[in-house]
């Protein structure tokens, strides 16, 4: 609900309006009724054609108002509900911008794309029916009540009863329905996840001629949806039916009553017809709520999920005193006893990690799968904060800088390499999109990226499909790297970077990264010995732990795991690198 009182208090005029010209439009809907009643009594049964003409252009007039008014109503309405929609969304995609890493993977990617697409889908459609359907029916079944008590106490009693009865079994089945409308949102949670799933591999699907499985594992998520929908449409489609049954009894129970108190003299007939137009006017709107009450619990589900997630605390802040980021420092990145933990996983990731990074020096990491590389380059990012020890950036650490001053002097290749759709020239410029062309073309010309760009029709204006998926692997990978080398940084870490690229292509890059940009700092985390074999400092990583640091030269004379990861891919104590460029 905080998100509620806080869009109110931002859009207190508009939604101040919209109310107004709803009860202008209530205002008019119920002083139809009155003027009926005016013109059966004072006109028709009175003979009088002037009192029935004057009356008719009264309602006439009434009737225009009220139309203006519900147009209006029901185009603001819309526009509250846009807006509304639109500031979630924008808080959603800002939350999610400050998460950790841990966070986003603790919710799913399907989660989060539910959130910020159907969640506030349902609540936009709920915040349109609000005004135009829901929050009029208990106005005009109030109004209604007091004009028939006004009028009658007798048929005042039958309109409330009729409601009252009503009200309670629209209660009594939204309570029941608000366990399947949660549920509904994780049932969508999981089609959005096994769908993207499919989608995404539809290759090794085919490859493994598993269509069948995924076929029946799609099945099983619709059909769990659907059940869990039948299930609360029976719910509410008891509510029709018990309206008109409600709205057929109270019609015989109003004539039946006013049939004894017009001939009396204590009612007129003009007023039985009011108190019957004020019944049929309030069950008909209360039925029409009914129709879209429905959807309430399902907004409240998906408002409460959008408000948790926004709640939550992010798993790395900012320090409150943060330090500007200093330069100058020898050490570029250094660990201090560092120790860190995958929460759920058994053991620690690294252990008593201690290591520094020279500038202007290339540093390489080197280990078998599972051993910590991809860790320290994740704990350098601030991905993750250290469970103990320190990590220093250019003598500072790394949690008294801000994560946006860290992330922007820091250039991160993935082992994973991803580009958005659009341009190359856009994913290239993606850190500074007026960046200069010819800066663009060094960096491409770095990467080993130009020759095949500049083969394309448009070059570097070409497009690129979701993912990337016009490019090859090695293709894509460069890309990655000529945007990582278009930024200018302290520190460039190249994360198993090197692994979709041919052992050419990889000798030619890492030249050029020596001609081309010979004083910057890079780190170099890789499992290809011949990747890392002329780094300054080699450090060899064995389950979370260092056990060895220096050349290659060095520890092919100290290091027996980095002896074993050498002689494995056969290279040996008198080799150079196996490909001179």
């Amino acid at each position: 609900m905080k998100l509620v009182k806080k869009f109110l208090r931002e859009h207190f005029a508009l939604v101040s309006g919209t109310m107004i010209l709803l009860l202008i439009q209530l205002t008019a809907t119920l002083y139809i009724p009155y003027l009926v009643a005016h013109i059966v009594d004072d006109g028709i049964l009175a003979n009088d054609l002037n009192t029935i003409y004057s009356l008719g252009f009264e309602m006439l007039i009434v009737a225009i108002i009220g139309v203006i008014a519900a147009v209006a109503c029901s185009y603001y309405s819309s526009v509250i509900a846009t807006r509304f929609g639109t500031d979630l969304r924008l808080q959603v995609f800002h939350k999610v911008q400050v998460l950790s890493v841990k966070d986003v993977e603790d919710y799913g990617t399907s989660s989060l794309v539910s959130r910020i697409t159907s969640d506030v889908v349902n609540i936009q459609q709920v915040v349109v029916m609000l005004f135009q359907m829901i929050l009029p029916g208990p106005l005009i079944g109030i109004v209604c009540v007091i004009m028939s008590f006004m009028i009658s106490p007798t048929l005042g009693w039958v309109a409330l009863i009729s409601i009252l009865v009503f009200l309670g079994a629209a209660i009594l089945v939204t309570k029941l329905a608000v366990p399947y409308m949660n549920a509904i949102q994780h049932y969508l949670d999981r089609m959005i996840l096994v769908l993207r799933e499919f989608f995404v591999g539809v290759r090794i699907i085919r490859a493994f001629d598993n269509s069948e499985f995924e076929r029946q594992r799609t099945d099983k998520t619709f059909e769990e949806h659907a059940e869990n929908m039948i299930k609360i449409n029976r719910l509410f489609a008891f509510l029709s039916p018990i309206a008109y049954a409600l709205l057929g009894l109270s019609m015989v129970a109003i004539l039946w009553f006013g049939l004894i108190e017009v001939p009396s003299g204590i009612l007129q007939l003009g007023e039985v017809t009011a108190v019957i137009e004020y019944t049929t006017l309030t069950i008909l709107t209360l039925i029409m709520a009914a129709l879209v009450i429905v959807m309430i619990p399902r907004a409240l589900a998906a408002l409460s999920r959008v408000d948790t997630l926004l709640a939550i605390e992010p798993g790395v802040l900012d320090s409150q005193t943060v330090h500007p980021l200093t330069h100058g420092s020898n050490d570029i990145v250094r660990f201090e006893h560092v120790f860190f933990g995958y929460e759920g996983e058994d053991g620690d990731a690294l252990v008593d990690v201690s290591f520094f990074v020279p500038k202007g020096q290339t540093t390489a990491i080197i280990g078998a799968t599972g051993s910590g590389k991809s860790t320290i380059a994740k704990l350098i990012m601030r991905f993750h904060d250290a469970t103990n020890g320190r990590i220093l950036f250019q003598d500072s650490d790394v949690q008294s800088i801000s994560q946006h001053a860290l992330r922007d002097a820091v250039s991160y290749i993935p082992q994973k390499s991803f580009l958005f759709s659009g341009t190359v020239q856009e994913n290239i410029k993606f850190h500074k999109p007026n960046g200069s062309n010819t800066a663009m073309r060094q960096a491409a010309q770095t990467a080993q990226a130009a020759s095949f760009i500049e083969s394309l029709e448009k070059q570097y204006d070409a497009e690129v499909v979701r993912g990337g998926m016009n490019f090859s692997g090695g293709q894509k990978q460069r890309i990655s790297i000529a945007r990582a080398l278009y930024k200018d940084a302290d520190l460039y870490v190249f994360d198993d970077s090197f692994s979709a690229l041919d052992y050419k292509t990889d000798a030619v890059l890492r030249k050029a990264l020596k001609e081309d940009m010979p004083e910057a700092t890079y780190l170099i985390i890789a499992q290809r010995v011949s990747t890392i074999m002329n780094a300054d400092q080699i450090i060899v990583m064995d389950k979370g732990h260092v056990v060895g640091i220096g050349t290659h030269a060095s520890l092919m004379q100290t290091s027996d795991i980095y002896r074993q990861f050498a002689q494995s891919q056969h290279i040996f104590d008198d080799m150079e690198e196996p490909l001179n460029v």
